[in-house]
């Protein structure tokens, strides 16, 4: 569009609005006329409307503040002068010592048309002896029609000045508003579809030459339903239309710097200043490694784990993931130094006492900052290393594997009842205990279709499946490996999903690991045997379920020595193969266990002295927190301490949260509420980094894989905290965005 074309348009768009509100456009139309710089010049004629003045040079010209002339003697005209004392009473008032005459400032500067009094506005007043007179002086004028539209003018004028807005922007405030409401709806449109993650961007048109996509055709939507917005639509230059990817990108990352910013205001205004560092990396779809850094804070006296940022990079050394951290800190105005612990994974780059992440931050700062390797990663490794050492319940899972792909086919699907069973996942453990409950729990419809695949609506292929698959469901070894799966993972449980809330801290995971620890223990037992036994037993009365899995028994039968009952007997001996026959599997079920409650042991069992201070903190016993004071921790002094424990032990709700309770008398005591808070910063899991990774992939799908990475971690980030992005401030968004480039429309 050619440039004349377009403010010609831009022109009429402002005579409308000028049309709508006629008396105050006059006003500011007379304003601007007498504000020019000729009019400025000494001694020079002001024109307002069809009148023309002549104003002393001595008086305030056009634009200028008003000056009132204080003198010790004012010249004398018939034994009468000029009092400085009017200035007093009458603010408009000015003297010119040129004229030795009187003039009125808002008149002079403010004059509406067609005024006649000229006495004050160009020849001056020199009626010294009326000059209070009610009926011909300076009252009289005060009180006439023109001078109160002046004096209105100059109020309205000194009230811009104080509020720092100009003529042009009082012109166009309608405008202003209609394009702020206009950028809104796009931001809004933006917001919807980031949050609940849909795709902005759609298939291009070629015959229509344009890009249709859920942004567009929602914005559509938004207009045809908003007769503002649609009205707005008509008027918006074409090349200000703002809806193009480029835009897109802007206004993503406005709202990622608004919501950030509201993050790192919260961190930074958090209880105590320590904060733990957590961070985890994966591949998207498109092989770029993405690393997730989040914060646990404590605010108001609940901890809270917010997303940082989520970043890329091409080296995945050590010297590169600790350089990025810091700088991601410090861009952020958080201070590296406040940092109490690090939680990451067990990979060696992050882990690793010489050179890893770790180690290389501790060594940058200069002090002992923690390491702890995510409890959620340690618990996947134990339950992968138990499976994977114990044949009966590895063979258990691929068997499950096989069921899975059987009862994807249409037809089987069709014909099975039960609940679906879902597909095993290597990196998401979790998953093999829904697997595991859902065959458990519909164990005989799974039998009843296989039976039933027999006629001629399926192949060989399948009838010669589902027989082999039916024989290996009605074994003993895969009832007893099912339920044994099911236990143990049912025991497992909760604690997987404590450390996967993001309010678990490492005081509540000792406490979690340890109590499920005890019950596995508890697990391994004769009578628990014989219950699981009984139990795989009776999943099912089919005629071919117990008779296929009897061997004949030995007719000499020998008997164990007592001595040996809590003993397993391992050799070629009859009393191994009848114990064998009435006890089958035993031998496999205890070995699970054992296996099991050496790696919890092992693999739980570093920072035995953080672990054991946090523990102290239940027992409020000051001679235990040795180890969170040499992390630079304040230690409370024994008499609060004691106080703190008479306190607590007439607290009248028992489940109430300690650090909630300590809260709400942070005052009296300050130094255990911080000890408490800062512990409770101390994070134990990276599942928040995890779930970042869950709308990683809900957002980042085959069909979307051209989109770049900045676009893609700043969706990303607005979806994860989807709570701050709904309620952020949209003015704030539009603030940043405006400030970003310089924009065809004008927005403030």
């Amino acid at each position: 569009m050619d440039i004349r074309a377009f403010f010609g348009k831009k022109r009429k768009v402002e005579e409308k609005i000028d049309h709508e509100e006629p008396h105050c456009s006059k006003q500011v139309e007379a304003q601007n006329t007498i504000a020019t710089p000729s009019s400025m010049a000494t001694g020079s004629s002001t024109h307002v409307g069809n009148v023309s003045y002549g104003i002393p040079s001595d008086i305030a010209q056009i634009g200028k503040p008003i000056k009132q002339v204080v003198l010790d003697t004012y010249p004398k005209q018939h034994n009468r002068a000029f009092v400085s004392d009017w200035f007093k009473r009458y603010k408009w008032l000015q003297y010119s010592i040129e004229k030795d005459a009187a003039f009125c400032y808002p008149c002079q500067q403010f004059l509406p048309h067609g005024s006649k009094q000229t006495s004050y506005t160009s020849t001056g007043f020199r009626n010294w002896k009326n000059a209070t007179d009610s009926k011909t002086g300076f009252p009289k004028h005060e009180k006439s029609i023109s001078h109160i539209q002046a004096m209105s003018m100059w109020q309205e004028k000194l009230q811009r000045i104080s509020t720092s807005s100009s003529v042009e922007t009082m012109i166009h405030q309608k405008l202003l508003e209609k394009y702020r409401y206009y950028v809104k709806s796009i931001i809004e449109v933006i917001q919807f579809l980031i949050v609940n993650e849909l795709a902005l961007r759609g298939n291009y048109i070629l015959e229509e030459g344009k890009e249709q996509g859920l942004f567009q055709n929602l914005f559509e939507y938004t207009c045809m339903k908003d007769p503002n917005l649609n009205e707005i639509l008509t008027h918006i230059p074409q090349n200000a239309t703002y809806r193009s990817p480029e835009i897109q990108n802007q206004i993503v990352q406005s709202m990622v710097q608004a919501v950030r910013s509201s993050i790192v205001k919260a961190i930074n205004e958090s209880d105590v200043k320590w904060f733990t560092l957590m961070e985890d990396g994966t591949r998207d779809k498109n092989n770029r490694e993405n690393i997730a850094l989040a914060i646990r804070y404590a605010k108001d006296g609940v901890v809270n784990e917010s997303l940082l940022v989520v970043k890329t990079t091409e080296n995945l050394d050590a010297a590169t993931f600790t350089e990025l951290t810091l700088n991601t800190l410090t861009e952020n105005n958080i201070d590296p130094s406040c940092m109490l612990s690090q939680c990451y994974d067990g990979a060696s780059v992050m882990s690793g006492k010489v050179s890893g992440v770790a180690t290389r931050i501790e060594n940058k700062l200069g002090r002992k900052i923690p390491y702890v390797h995510c409890y959620n990663h340690r618990l996947h490794l134990i339950v992968v290393r138990t499976i994977s050492e114990m044949t009966f319940i590895s063979l258990f899972f691929d068997q499950c594997i096989m069921l899975h792909e059987f009862f994807h086919h249409g037809k089987i699907a069709a014909l099975y009842g039960g609940k679906r069973i879902g597909r095993l996942l290597e990196q998401r453990w979790s998953g093999h205990l829904a697997v595991t409950k859902i065959v458990y729990d519909n164990y005989s419809s799974i039998l009843q279709t296989l039976k039933e695949i027999k006629n001629d609506r399926f192949n060989g292929d399948d009838v010669a499946k589902s027989i082999g698959i039916k024989k290996v469901m009605l074994d003993l070894e895969f009832r007893i490996a099912m339920v044994v799966a099911k236990k143990i993972l049912s025991t497992l449980q909760p604690a997987d999903a404590a450390l996967q809330a993001r309010c678990a801290g490492l005081k509540d995971a000792i406490t979690i690991i340890k109590c499920v620890e005890n019950e596995i223990i508890k697990l391994r037992s004769d009578q628990m045997y014989n219950q699981i036994l009984e139990e795989a037993k009776s999943l099912t009365i089919d005629e071919f379920g117990e008779s296929e899995n009897r061997t004949q028994t030995s007719k000499r039968q020998v008997k164990n020595p007592n001595r040996m009952d809590d003993y397993l007997m391992y050799g070629p001996s009859c009393s191994s193969a009848r114990q064998n026959i009435e006890k089958p599997f035993k031998s496999e079920y205890f070995e699970t266990l054992d296996i099991l409650i050496a790696e919890l042991r092992r693999r739980f069992s570093d920072n035995d002295d953080l672990i054991n201070s946090i523990a102290s903190l239940d027992e409020l016993d000051v001679d235990k927190m040795g180890p969170l004071k040499n992390l630079g921790l304040k230690i409370p002094s024994r008499e609060e301490v004691s106080v703190v424990k008479a306190y607590l032990s007439r607290n009248a709700d028992k489940m109430e949260n300690t650090l909630q309770v300590l809260y709400r008398q942070r005052e009296a005591f300050k130094d255990t509420y911080e000890l408490f808070a800062s512990v409770a910063t101390i994070g134990c899991s990276t599942a928040v980094c995890e779930s970042t990774f869950s709308s990683l992939t809900a957002i980042n799908r085959p069909q979307r894989l051209s989109m770049g990475h900045e676009r893609m971690a700043g969706m990303v980030f607005l979806a994860f905290e989807k709570k701050r992005t709904k309620s952020v401030d949209l003015n704030e968004v539009l603030r940043i965005f405006n400030n970003m480039a310089n924009r065809r429309i004008q927005l403030f």
